[in-house]
């Protein structure tokens, strides 16, 4: 139903608060019965080994933490753990890092976390990253391997590219040279016919 709105110039939030709404009515059941409880599940395997998990709160304030940690996360949100080096660069994925811990952070000291707890949850985060080091390392050095092996491959395709066109050039000069060489035996062979016929225009 979210994705039936689409094309409705309103952001997902809205969408998913209108589709969600729609649903329920559906079902003989409001917003205020209902009273759905929401968490935000973002990835961050990549660089921490977990997801991260944001409070429980009602379906607006839920949206709005969702969107923050959505917007820290930027693009990279598009991708599993796994793929992410497949569309991003390792130093796109390091500047994403500090963008959405902060924003994580931030949620959990707006929402009810005393100062403790999230000094904890930070901590806790560092430990994690340092302790993926060896990983990210491992992916790095694949995508350093893999695009090395594409700029190769790349650079090995323009050469066959200069080379099928050089040798067209020659092909072509070839057979303009050759057209020429004929151009001139038939102009050659027409003078002689001529001269010929002039001759025995003269004995007459």
């Amino acid at each position: 139903r979210i994705l039936q709105l689409a094309h409705v110039r309103e952001t997902f939030e809205v969408r998913f608060v209108e589709a969600f709404g729609a649903a329920l009515l559906e079902n003989g059941i409001t917003t205020e019965e209902f009273k759905p409880r929401v968490s935000s599940v973002v990835p961050a395997r990549y660089w921490v080994g977990i997801d991260l998990v944001a409070p429980f709160s009602n379906l607006e304030t839920g949206l709005q933490i969702w969107r923050k940690l959505y917007d820290a996360r930027g693009d990279v949100h598009r991708c599993k753990h796994r793929y992410l080096l497949n569309h991003f660069s390792p130093f796109e994925l390091c500047e994403a890092w500090p963008r959405l811990r902060e924003a994580y952070l931030s949620v959990l000291r707006e929402h009810g976390q005393t100062a403790q707890v999230v000094a904890a949850a930070g901590a806790r985060l560092d430990s994690l990253y340092v302790a993926r080091g060896d990983f990210r390392q491992r992916q790095e050095e694949l995508w350093n391997r893999d695009h090395m092996s594409k700029e190769e491959a790349h650079q090995r395709a323009m050469a066959r590219r200069e080379a099928k066109q050089h040798l067209r050039f020659i092909k072509g000069e070839a057979r303009s040279s050759q057209r020429e060489r004929m151009r001139m035996l038939r102009e050659e062979c027409r003078q002689r016919k001529m001269a010929a016929c002039e001759a025995r225009i003269e004995k007459r």
